[in-house]
């Protein structure tokens, strides 16, 4: 079952994040390592997830759309306006 999550945009609009449960494990499995555990796992949501939304959000490539879309396609996060 995929998650979903809200936050306000520069304009003040209401944008939701739903997330994948494929794109959960794919980012789980990032954020995993034998001799760190799980403490890589912010640095890995930050950098596959965050960042690019932030760069979507500021470059106005969402427009309009309700939300986003976090999925997994071959083994990469790809975030799509809804």
């Amino acid at each position: 079952m995929a998650q979903s999550a809200g936050a306000r945009s520069r304009q003040g609009l209401f944008k939701s994040l739903t997330v994948a449960d494929e794109a959960l494990d794919l980012l789980s499995e990032k954020g995993y390592s034998e001799q760190m555990g799980v403490r890589n796992l912010k640095r890995t949501i930050q950098e596959l997830v965050e960042f690019p939304l932030s760069r979507l959000l500021l470059e106005g490539v969402l427009g309009q759309s309700s939300g986003v879309a976090c999925l997994a396609e071959h083994g990469q996060i790809v975030l799509k306006p809804q």
